[in-house]
């Protein structure tokens, strides 16, 4: 029977070299919002943890929109990196 962290790595391997461009940032958005609100609405967190965190997830997303507004392009090689 195989090792499970041997599947997980082959899984993680097979992750990494799948490549999607099919992220939705205000759909995280909305889900992560929405799963603050619940925990708010359910009594997990308070009203200052909520807010906090929601500034929080607010600068993320704007990260977010930083880093994929424009377009990608690749690094350049260093002397030494692999091919």
């Amino acid at each position: 029977m195989d090792e499970p962290h041997l599947n997980a790595t082959a899984s993680v391997a097979l992750l990494s070299t799948t490549m999607t461009y099919n992220f939705d940032p205000d759909k995280w958005y909305d889900n992560e919002l929405d799963v603050l609100r619940a925990r708010r609405r359910a009594g997990q967190i308070t009203r200052e943890q909520f807010q906090g965190a929601a500034a929080r997830l607010d600068q993320r997303y704007q990260e977010m929109w930083d880093r994929l507004d424009g377009s990608y392009q690749l690094p350049v090689a260093e002397a030494g990196d692999p091919p």
